[in-house]
């Protein structure tokens, strides 16, 4: 019992003798010493978050000139972010990247591989694609396609083309302008944050007996598309960020 009386005793004056700081370490504080001295505990500075809106405000700061101040800039197909490493913090400028519309409907295409009617594919290829295939005005050629069905007594299977039987055979008008693939020149990141485009290479699929049609990208156009916007993303930080920045590929 005297033992712990001691202890606690012990405990009370190493306390008193050395001032400990139990509140928020960024605020600053008034330390108030046993011998009655004063001294001022300046707390840590709070970083600050930058939010950029175009990938020239992330290379202009990179600019910024100071002995005390280096930079790190961190890059992938989700973002882009700048790190201010000062000697008192480290502040941040980020861009968010979103992807394209055009892009997300992909995706989605690659997906769910949805069979459409022809007016449904018709008004997708209009909303999403016009303008963005190589093989020209493809739009058109896809509205002016029709459905028909012939008595004949051979059989074949290939594009536009599909055997219902023995006799009875379905068989598209205009379908030879139509290729059996596509590639489309399409931006990667929504807006004008980053202006460059990547080709992926898209099935047309056409199914005469049930009078559909289908279009999803090859396995792996989607990925590779995005990579090659990563080394241009690169590109673009080497050539507008400060020579002595240190570029990164990944997140902080």
């Amino acid at each position: 019992m005297l033992a712990e009386f001691i202890g606690a005793i012990r405990d009370l004056s190493v306390r008193a003798a050395f001032p400990h700081i139990k509140d928020d370490v960024t605020k600053n504080h008034l330390l108030i010493w046993p011998d009655g001295r004063c001294e001022i505990f300046h707390g840590e500075p709070i970083p600050r978050d930058h939010s950029a809106c175009d990938l020239t405000a992330i290379c202009a700061a990179s600019q910024e000139d100071k002995d005390d101040l280096r930079h790190s800039v961190w890059y992938s197909r989700k973002s882009v972010v700048l790190l201010y490493e000062h000697f008192l913090r480290q502040d941040r400028m980020t861009l968010t990247l979103n992807e394209h519309p055009v892009l997300v409907k992909l995706r989605e295409l690659e997906q769910a591989k949805p069979a459409m009617t022809h007016a449904q594919f018709v008004q997708m290829f209009r909303v999403y694609f016009e303008g963005y295939a190589i093989e020209g005005n493809l739009l058109e050629t896809i509205r002016r396609i029709t459905f028909r069905k012939n008595e004949e007594g051979e059989s074949e299977i290939r594009h536009g083309r599909a055997s219902l039987g023995k006799t009875l055979q379905a068989e598209l008008c205009g379908v030879a302008e139509i290729p059996e693939s596509v590639i489309l020149d399409i931006p990667i990141f929504a807006g004008q944050v980053i202006p460059d485009r990547a080709s992926i290479c898209c099935v047309i699929d056409i199914d005469p007996a049930k009078q559909t049609f289908q279009m999803y990208p090859f396995p792996g156009e989607i990925d590779l598309a995005l990579w090659e916007a990563e080394q241009k993303l690169r590109d673009r930080l080497v050539e507008g960020c400060a020579k002595d920045a240190r570029i990164y590929y990944g997140t902080p």
